[in-house]
């Protein structure tokens, strides 16, 4: 049997991994950063903690209510975390087929 696993590499070098779950119709999505606390430069300790929640303050084209709101429409849960090396940001869905 073929594995459901896949990993795609982008032009940028960022890894999409993902893994064919045909007996639900959920989908999850994380999102792993090679970087966290450990790299917090001396005298800013806590930094990439607070970047992790400065991704849902928004930015110069959606307002952090804007993200709320479309994060809430699409993911049933949802969350992020900082470790010592790496930041996570992961979601779970139920599959949609969105028509381009």
């Amino acid at each position: 049997m073929a594995s459901s696993v896949m990993e795609t590499i982008r032009e940028d070098g960022l890894r999409i991994i993902t893994k064919r779950l045909p007996y639900t119709k959920r989908t999850r999505l994380a999102i792993l950063c090679s970087v966290g606390s450990a790299y917090d430069p001396p005298g800013y300790e806590g930094l990439h903690h607070y970047l992790e929640h400065a991704v849902h303050m928004g930015t110069q084209s959606r307002t952090s209510h804007e993200i709320r709101a479309l994060t809430e429409q699409y993911f049933l849960t949802h969350n992020a975390e900082t470790r010592q090396t790496e930041t996570i940001y992961f979601g779970e869905a139920v599959f949609t087929r969105i028509e381009s």
